[in-house]
């Protein structure tokens, strides 16, 4: 297998001791997740003809979805599947669906900063954070999201629609498994 060899050949260069494999491998394994479902939306962005859209959306989604938290998938078939169930319905949105009212936008917009400036980061039961993590998260999210929101401004005064959806649909996204992580943990309690 190509990831064994490549953690092997880490391990002999850096000189690692043999318990520095496994962090080796699951680095490897998340870095080929990454690539393949960049390559997945790459795809789905060809073929709706919203490729940079597509790629826009995916980079905003992945920089905040890893420190905001949110709904993990209990398995890594089951969350296969739903990465590209979820990419999949976003590039359709993409595609179809615009935000165009600026006053509607906005609004919705700040509800969704305040959700996951509020919520984030949100841990599940699969990524539980310690309170320095948590700390940390947070603040990463609140940098994340002001660099977005002013891109979004940006593609909002040059009247790029496409672009300002793209940004804005990976954050609705976010909410949304925000919103069902804590749905998903008021449910096991009760």
């Amino acid at each position: 297998m190509l990831s064994e060899n490549i953690t092997k050949w880490i391990v002999m260069q850096a000189e690692l001791s043999e318990g520095n494999e496994v962090i080796i491998r699951y680095g490897l394994k998340r870095i080929k997740m990454l690539i393949t479902d960049m390559i997945f939306t790459m795809v789905m962005g060809i073929l709706l003809g919203v490729f940079i859209e597509s790629i826009l959306f995916h980079v905003s989604f992945v920089l905040l979805r890893l420190v905001a938290g949110g709904y993990h998938s209990p398995t890594e078939k089951k969350c296969k599947i739903d990465s590209a169930i979820i990419t999949f319905l976003s590039i359709i949105v993409l595609k179809y669906i615009y935000f165009n009212n600026i006053i509607m936008s906005c609004s919705f917009h700040l509800f969704i900063n305040f959700i996951i400036i509020r919520e984030s980061p949100i841990e599940s039961g699969n990524k539980p954070l310690s309170p320095n993590e948590r700390r940390v998260n947070h603040n990463k999210v609140i940098v994340i999201l002001i660099i977005q929101d002013i891109v979004l401004i940006v593609f909002m005064i040059h009247e790029r629609h496409s672009l300002f959806n793209a940004i804005y649909v990976s954050q609705l996204v976010v909410v949304i498994l925000i919103i069902v992580e804590i749905l998903r943990k008021s449910y096991s309690k009760g």
